[in-house]
């Protein structure tokens, strides 16, 4: 007998077949799906089947009046025997989706639901669209994310285990016994494991160490009950549901410290879901690779929708329900900053009423939608609004005063920081003059905007434009706009720190390069990919200047004023791609050298004098002549060892192996990995790896700890292959460059690991501690290169010195040991010079000076005390204009010694009150003659010293919280 169940009630078209494949038709019930979920259904089989068929099914006690009924029974209770599958199958049936793209994200990761992967694919960006389509499977970012969403679900369904049997599964036994491990010693000495029907049947979890003194295994059995047995197999309690199990199997002893005890399983069960209802503590508990343990803040929203506001009982409840994208940390610095003030209240309630203000100004801008009545069938007006810039600036203007914009890296998240609107464009091109002159008055709002992006937009770069309307701006990014000049009005923004002017048509003015000459407070200024500019930038008045890129812009000699001012350790000029005809003269293994050697550049264009000169100017700073990789290979995945170590998970856990290889080998597919997979087979002719043994499995495992990271951290992989595609530092030999990453990566797990801001706090401020000493022995060992004749081999040399010295000063990520200590030629005698060296260059504020030069360090203490910056900032923003106003009341001062005292009265009095307000030594200015440049500098350098004197004293008290005992 056989039942064929079609789709369509009419009988007909596509059918499944249940039962004996080779029944004939007459040994067919043909039937719809409508009828088999319908009351008639049971009554039919039993009109089809004969006696001997229906006693066979249903026994031949039943009386033939209750066959109906004994079959609906007997259905009834098949189905709850298999009600997990039947729920699983209905779940899967209604993940299916047309969209090409959603099914070749699920073939990926199949657990992710329909309906999640339209959310994501909805947020992709289009390069990452193109290469889903082209390529078949998706880019790692959005892979990452689909992983995170499928395991969202399955935290869900987790929990909707307490609530019914059908979606019972082995992760709600996990969510209980980890909740027990979590809140309570319970597994001290004991482990409990659930297995599926016998003493050794499929491990369906546990938890407790391997080698606990007391086991117990729960055995499920096909009722969904659970019997107790001890770790020799002897039964200790008759089967009973899983909470009242739980309980059995705990010791008495532990079942009193928790406050359950058997029968009181309800009570027990309603303790576990109260603690386990938030989704971000469900994930903590069951996170295993690939998934990790705490969401940022933008996944969070992306992956489970906004929160819902609550009543706010404090003002970080406030700061959350306002700002929902910000995370924990941000939250309690924004507090923080509240706090600081007289009434945080009160500023609390003018942000919410400010932001209420701007959604409502907002949503009546622009024309109404069409509303089907009238002649014309579209409201050309509301199309324009729609798809030409309109709604475009509007959403954009709420993500940035919700404080959800992105831009830089960074987000807007303290009191007094300003806020960031990103304008930029990704696949249509957006005209924003055409609806930004017809914004409402808004400008309140825009004078808080300090970062601005308008990256692939198009607006008017002239005067009484779009950019005036921004007086406050620090950060500016404009890059593909098809510009053709400097944009009017950059020389009012005389806060700028960071200009990004990449992939233009530029060519730079007289004017335009004053206009830039004069932005003293540049920090970042990046004019590359504008392959006429012409004229080069003047640099001679940002003593802050931490990266100049003009790679790709047609010119031939270096930028005006590079020299003229003492730049930071960091410092980094980008010439690539340029047809340079000449080198600058400077002395060799001068800090100027220095610049010169680290220059980003095509060494090979060089003419032959150029390169032989640009070569020593290296030698003469400890690096290496030249930048060589070898091509990465495509199995160098079993020249490392792989261990069960893990930063990102706290217990050893299945799957860690396949996870980690996985990992491994999208990396690989991601673009721009070639040189960073060239570098890891770079690292195989390292001493450590060629020593073998327990030295090879150390730096083998930095190398996974590093793979780990980047497949779990979208920026941190894009800032390493970054690196790895242009090294600029003494980095350029191989392990040097993985060290300097290895402070990347070491950066990053302190973020994603730290479970409070203290620990985060610590962890930087030792980290940065560790990374500026290891500079100080770079430096020391580049100096020994440069002084040793022939051509020593620097690799060994600087790993000599870090690996000699890495106990001693707690050097972060350094190798573990030198193979060959003579080849390098440093002897312990070198190594106690250069600890004494590094310590005693850290008197008075040596240390900290060092430490505030580390850019993840500094970045941190401005994110963690975002008010005590913005109150500095507001503090030294105008002096550099003060000293230049000094300046000139000097020359007057200087010119008008003939002038009559009564005459002079008024210059003396300026010159005074400017003195006083920098503050200057009156006698350093009523010298009777012209500040000289050396003066001038001196006085602009005391003023930037001056200013990060919030930074060391900040530093030394980390410092201090970390370490009391110094």
């Amino acid at each position: 007998m056989q039942i064929a169940r079609f789709s369509h009630s009419l009988l007909s078209g596509h059918f499944r077949q249940f039962g004996d494949g080779e029944a004939s038709d007459e040994q067919t019930l043909a039937t719809s799906l409508a009828h088999v979920t319908s009351d008639q259904f049971a009554q039919s089989v039993v009109d089809f089947f004969n006696d001997a068929e229906l006693e066979a099914l249903l026994g031949p006690q039943v009386a033939k009046g209750d066959r109906v009924q004994a079959l609906r029974n007997r259905l009834a209770d098949e189905a709850s025997e298999i009600r997990t599958d039947i729920f699983n199958y209905l779940y899967q049936a209604g993940q299916t989706s047309d969209n090409p793209r959603i099914r070749v994200l699920r073939q990926t990761v199949p657990e992710v639901p329909a309906r999640t992967a339209e959310t994501l694919l909805a947020g992709a960006r289009g390069a990452e669209l193109e290469r889903l389509s082209k390529e078949q499977r998706p880019p790692l970012r959005l892979k990452t994310l689909a992983r995170e969403a499928a395991f969202e679900a399955r935290l869900s369904h987790a929990y909707e285990g307490f609530y019914a049997d059908a979606q019972w599964r082995p992760d709600t036994e996990r969510l209980v016994l980890n909740t027990l491990r979590l809140h309570s010693d319970t597994f001290a000495e004991l482990r409990i494991e659930v297995r599926e029907g016998s003493f050794d049947g499929a491990l369906r979890c546990s938890v407790g160490a391997e080698g606990a003194t007391t086991v117990r295994l729960l055995i499920r059995e096909e009722s969904g009950q659970y019997e107790v047995r001890d770790g020799a197999n002897n039964k200790l309690h008759e089967a009973d549901d899983f909470m009242e199990s739980v309980l059995h199997a705990v010791p008495t002893n532990k079942r009193q410290a928790l406050g359950y005890r058997p029968g009181q399983g309800l009570f027990f069960k309603q303790w576990i879901m109260a603690k386990t209802e938030m989704p971000s503590v469900r994930r903590v508990l069951l996170a295993e690779p690939p998934n990790v343990p705490v969401l940022p803040p933008e996944t969070v929203t992306l992956l489970r929708g906004p929160l819902f506001s609550k009543p706010a009982a404090t003002l970080e409840d406030r700061v959350r329900n306002l700002y929902p994208s910000l995370n924990e940390r941000e939250v309690a610095a924004f507090a923080r900053s509240l706090n600081a003030k007289e009434e945080p209240f009160t500023v609390m309630n003018a942000l919410e009423d400010e932001l209420e203000k701007l959604r409502q100004t907002l949503e009546n801008w622009g024309p109404a939608p069409f509303d089907g009545t009238g002649d014309s069938a579209v409201d050309p007006e509301w199309m324009s609004f729609r798809y030409n810039g309109g709604s475009f600036i509007a959403e954009r203007l709420l993500q940035c005063f919700e404080r959800r914009s992105m831009v830089f890296g960074e987000r807007s998240a303290s009191l007094d920081g300003g806020y960031t609107l990103d304008l930029s464009a990704e696949f249509n091109i957006i005209n924003l003059d055409l609806w930004w002159d017809k914004l409402p008055d808004i400008q309140h709002h825009l004078d808080q905007v300090t970062t601005l992006t308008l990256d692939r937009a198009t607006f008017n770069p002239r005067a009484g434009s779009l950019l005036e309307k921004f007086p406050q701006l620090e950060q500016l990014s404009a890059r593909g706009c098809r510009l053709a000049h400097l944009p009017d009005g950059i020389d009012k923004m005389h806060f700028l720190r960071t200009l990004r002017l990449t992939d233009n048509h530029i060519t730079l003015t007289p004017d335009a390069v004053e206009s830039l000459r004069n932005l003293t407070r540049m920090e970042t200024l990046r004019l590359d990919e504008n392959p006429e500019l012409g004229l080069l930038p003047n640099v001679e008045r940002m003593p802050k200047l931490m990266v100049l890129s003009l790679s790709n812009t047609g010119v031939t000699r270096w930028p005006e004023g590079l020299f003229k001012k003492h730049r930071p350790r960091g410092f980094l000029l980008d010439l690539m791609e340029n047809p340079l005809t000449e080198l600058p003269a400077v002395a060799p293994g001068s800090e100027d050298a220095r610049i010169v050697a680290r220059t980003r550049l095509f060494a090979k264009q060089l003419s032959d004098a150029n390169r032989f000169t640009y070569e020593e100017y290296r030698k003469s700073v400890g690096l290496s002549s030249g930048h060589i990789y070898r091509s990465a290979a495509e199995h160098a995945i079993n020249a490392w060892p792989m261990s069960d170590d893990s930063r990102w998970w706290s217990r050893v856990v299945a799957g860690l192996g396949t996870f980690k290889e996985e990992a491994w080998h999208d990396l690989m597919g991601e673009p721009g990995s070639k040189d960073f997979f060239a570098l890891i087979e770079k690292l195989k002719q390292t001493a450590d790896y060629r020593a073998g043994g327990a030295l090879r499995e150390h730096l083998s495992g930095r190398v996974w700890r590093m793979i780990e990271a980047m497949d779990l951290d979208t920026e941190l992989r894009t800032e390493l292959f970054q690196m790895t595609s242009a090294p600029t530092t003494c980095a350029d030999a191989g392990a040097q460059l993985f060290n300097n990453m290895g402070i990347k990566v070491l950066t990053a797990e302190a973020y994603a690991l730290s479970a409070s801001a203290e620990i985060l706090e610590s962890r930087l401020v030792t980290l940065a501690k560790g990374a500026a000493r290891l500079a100080r022995v770079d430096d020391i060992a580049g100096a020994d290169v440069s002084s040793r004749a022939g051509n020593p081999d620097e690799v060994e040399v600087y790993l000599a010195y870090e690996t000699g010295l890495a106990h001693r000063l707690d050097l972060p990520w350094q190798s573990n040991t030198m193979l060959y200590e003579t080849t390098a030629g440093v002897s312990a005698k070198n190594l106690d010079t250069a600890f004494d060296t590094v310590i005693s260059m850290e008197a008075g504020d040596g240390l900290v000076n060092e430490m505030i030069e580390q850019p993840f360090w500094e970045k941190y203490l401005r994110e963690a005390y975002p008010d005590a910056y913005s109150r500095n900032a507001r503090i030294y923003r105008g002096k550099p204009e003060l000293l230049d106003q000094l300046r000139d009341a000097q020359r007057a001062w200087a010119h008008s010694a003939r002038w009559s005292e009564m005459r002079r009265a008024p210059l003396r009095r300026q010159l005074q009150d400017l003195a006083d307000q920098l503050p200057v030594p009156h006698s350093v200015v009523f010298t009777g003659a012209e500040m000289t440049d050396a003066v001038y500098e001196r006085l602009l350098n005391e003023i930037g010293y001056d200013e990060k004197a919030l930074s060391r004293r900040l530093t030394r008290e980390a410092l201090q919280k970390a370490d009391p005992s110094k």
